[in-house]
Parts: C-alpha cells; structure tokens; sequence
C-alpha cells in the first residue's frame, strides 16, 4: 500500500491510500507514511486519519511483520474511534478491532481476542454490509473454541452457539463453500473436545 498526496485541485486534498501491488507478504509492501507525531505540510491533519487510519495502516503491517505486540501499540491511540459510525460512506469494518483481535490471538490471548470479536458483535449496524459481520462471528467462535482447547469448558456452550449464528447466516449458501466446510469441521471438533 502506498499513501500519495493528492493534488492541490484535488476534491479530497489529503492523502490516498493505493495499493501499490498486490503482495500477501510485508517485503511487498511499499509505504510512505507521514512521521507519527505530525502531519506534513499540507498533510492530512484530520484527528480520524491521524488517530485512526495512519495507526491502521501500521498496525496491519505490524501484524504482517509478525509482530503483534507492536499491532496492539499502534492500535492503542485508534481505540477512542474504534466504533465510530461511519467510517467508510454507511458503514465501518471496525479494523482497528479486528487488528486487536488478531493480534491478541497471535500471542496466545483468546479470551482478549474473543472480548475484541465480542465488541463487533455488539454493534451491528456499524459494519452492516461489512464481510467484518460474518467473520467475526466466526473468529469468535474460533477464539472460543482456543479456550475451550486450553481447558476452558465454560467457553464451550459460547463457542457452540457462536457457531450456530455464523451456520445461520450462512444457511442459504452454496453448500461448497470452503470456509463453511471450514466452520462446520471446527464445530463439530469442539463437541468431540467437551
């Protein structure tokens, strides 16, 4: 990803992030971020993309770098926005949250991770149309289910029922579906756990 200035005409004046490739891996990613403690000139000075975007965008490549205590720190100023409605048009993501979730799970913290994926699921009409909505009903079952493996049994009438929510809005589906077959060998690995 790539943030460009864009133009003095420009409707947007600020910056934009761009792809600048398509890479899975950080040693792709090619990103000029302004300095942390202040905008450039002209820069985008706006609290959201200072307190909330800048911190996204590098926290993600925290979490690319394998490096999920760094995530959790960038995160950490994004936090007073993290339900903040809109953030994109009609809608949010809530990114910083699912950094924050997946970067808790990445050190071995479920119970934190599931309290991140819990928060998504409290506010549905802020990620509304979001792909957020469905994933993180399941990673929350998935985060669950991690308890319950670390012999947690409390969590495992939650992760079923997590589970149950994610089958649910998946039910008209296609059948061959990967994440579905996915979702469906985790549940029923948890009750052979139980």
């Amino acid at each position: 990803m790539r943030i460009e200035r864009l133009g003095p005409r420009s409707a947007a004046r600020g910056y934009s992030a761009k792809p600048a490739e398509f890479t899975p891996s950080p040693e792709g990613c090619k990103l000029k971020l302004p300095n942390r403690n202040s905008a450039p000139s002209g820069g985008p000075t706006h609290a959201v993309v200072q307190s909330y975007w800048l911190p996204c965008i590098r926290a993600q490549l925290a979490l690319l770098n394998n490096d999920p205590a760094a995530t959790l720190q960038q995160l950490e100023t994004a936090r007073q926005y993290d339900t903040l409605f809109p953030q994109v048009v009609f809608y949010s993501p809530m990114l910083s949250i699912v950094m924050r979730a997946e970067a808790y799970a990445a050190l071995g913290r479920p119970a934190d991770s599931a309290k991140e994926w819990w928060r998504i699921a409290q506010h549905p009409g802020i990620v509304q149309l979001s792909a957020t909505a469905p994933y993180s009903k399941l990673q929350l079952a998935r985060t669950l289910a991690l308890e319950v493996n670390a012999g947690n049994q409390n969590a495992a009438a939650q992760a079923r029922a997590a589970y149950q929510q994610f089958f649910a809005l998946w039910r008209d589906a296609d059948s061959d579906i990967p994440i579905l077959h996915q979702a469906h060998s985790e549940s029923a690995n948890l009750t052979n756990l139980e």
